[in-house]
Parts: structure tokens; C-alpha cells; sequence
């Protein structure tokens, strides 16, 4: 195993651009029905401008 390696238990994936990210840094918006997992503020816009237009 490699000792640099994130451990997959404690990471979560973007859920705009996939990338994998550990938990402690990933930008969680919480809903009253779901959570999802952002790497960054620019993944975040994307989400909120799409979830816009398709309203």
C-alpha cells in the first residue's frame, strides 16, 4: 500500500467534476433530504448555475 495514498474511507468525490477529495476538505452543502460534496467555490457555482437554469 502507499503510505501516500488517501484512504478511500475517509474520501468523497466532487459531485460536479468527480475528483476524489478527502472529507475533512470537501465543501458540503447540506439539504433537508441529501448532501452533496463540492471540491472547491468554482464546482459550487457550476452546481447552483445549472440547478438555475434547469428551474
Amino acid at each position: 500500500m502507499n503510505a501516500n495514498a488517501p484512504n478511500t474511507a475517509s474520501c468523497t468525490t466532487c459531485c460536479v467534476c468527480c475528483k476524489e477529495i478527502p472529507l475533512d476538505a470537501a465543501f458540503t452543502p447540506e439539504g433537508a433530504e441529501y448532501v452533496e460534496h463540492f471540491c472547491g467555490l468554482d464546482c459550487y457555482e457550476r452546481f447552483q448555475a445549472r440547478a438555475k437554469a434547469a428551474t
